[in-house]
């Protein structure tokens, strides 16, 4: 059972990689949609570890919003989801200029 529970959460995490990445390539360039979806799942396994960062940058920024949302919220007023969209376009820069 715990091997489902890993491979769901695996294949989640992957799908989401590759929105991350059909956003940003949406934005850049002009595809079909298998085409930008095609690129989005290939980018986000070629750069492996920068996809692990960008996941790593939404975990953190909604685990920390759960948990200390009394706290964070004038930083959830000032940013919301835009921080860790935004880091994301900085870790995903460098590999949209090796293209």
């Amino acid at each position: 059972m715990t091997l489902i529970y890993a491979m769901l959460i695996f294949a989640g995490a992957l799908v989401f990689a590759c929105g991350i990445y059909a956003f940003h390539l949406l934005a850049r360039y002009e595809n079909t949609i298998g085409g930008t979806v095609k690129n989005a799942l290939l980018l986000s396994l070629a750069s492996f570890p920068r996809t692990l960062c960008m996941l790593a940058s939404y975990a953190l920024f909604w685990a920390a919003v759960l948990i200390f949302a009394m706290y964070l919220f004038p930083v959830i007023l000032l940013f919301g989801a835009t921080l860790p969209a935004y880091i994301c376009a900085l870790l995903i820069e460098p590999v949209f200029r090796r293209l």
